[in-house]
């Protein structure tokens, strides 16, 4: 029988969405106010779970997108899905959450 696995206690942290929120787009640049995307994908190299329906990341696992990136646009990452939009832009997420985050805690 396979092992369940209790859900990790997500980490809320309303000020640093909003500190993404007044950053540029990470993909195209765009101007604030963008939106704060949690990247929802693990990685086994960053020690990111996957998260499942319904369950949102920890908030230090979001980076800034504009909404073109984010929801509506063609190409949008939510349209596409995240491990194709990414690879699209040559970008890993992971390693920009984390360096946002640094970058806010200061």
């Amino acid at each position: 029988m396979p092992e369940l696995r209790q859900r990790e206690l997500r980490v809320e942290d309303k000020p640093f969405l909003a500190f993404l929120r007044r950053q540029r787009c990470c993909v195209c640049g765009a101007p604030p106010p963008v939106q704060a995307a949690h990247v929802r994908m693990p990685s086994s190299l960053y020690g990111k779970r996957a998260v499942g329906k319904g369950e949102r990341p920890s908030d230090f696992w979001a980076v800034p997108l504009c909404g073109a990136c984010h929801l509506d646009g063609p190409e949008a990452q939510h349209k596409i899905g995240e491990a194709r939009f990414w690879r699209a832009h040559d970008l890993d997420p992971f390693a920009l959450a984390k360096r946002l985050y640094k970058e806010f805690k200061g």
